[in-house]
């Protein structure tokens, strides 16, 4: 089934043909493109296009993308390099058996609960 959804870019409509759902969606981006074609126009003392203005456009957008995509490209090296750096600490057994077994870490949380009640009641005082 196909959702139709009719949006402004630089005050022109168009009708745009989408999958049922996801017209919020379209609409969503349309406003983001209309607020960039915005700025553009601001800049601008005379009287532009839309064809220029929408390759402006997308290069601006497109050029978000990109810086997007290698902060993440960095986010993620970043990553791979401290998961590497963690992976022998991991892979290492811990020294008292104690600290994997679920009881024990059971019992750890339920004293650490009541202590935080004591200090809450010392506090209320």
């Amino acid at each position: 089934m196909s959702g139709r959804v009719t949006i402004t870019i630089n005050g022109r409509s168009f009708p745009i043909h989408c999958n049922v759902g996801e017209e919020d969606r379209i609409k969503e981006l349309a406003f983001y493109v209309d607020e960039k074609a915005k700025e553009l126009t601001k800049n601008f003392s005379g009287k532009i296009n839309d064809l220029h203005l929408m390759v402006m456009v997308s290069l601006l957008i497109a050029d978000e993308l990109r810086d997007t995509l290698n902060e993440n490209e960095n986010l993620e090296q970043k990553l791979q390099e401290k998961q590497a750096h963690m992976q022998p600490l991991m892979d290492e057994k811990p020294a008292d058996p104690r600290l994997t077994d679920p009881n024990f870490l059971k019992a750890v949380e339920m004293l650490a609960s009541r202590m935080e009640n004591i200090a809450e009641n010392i506090q209320q005082r």
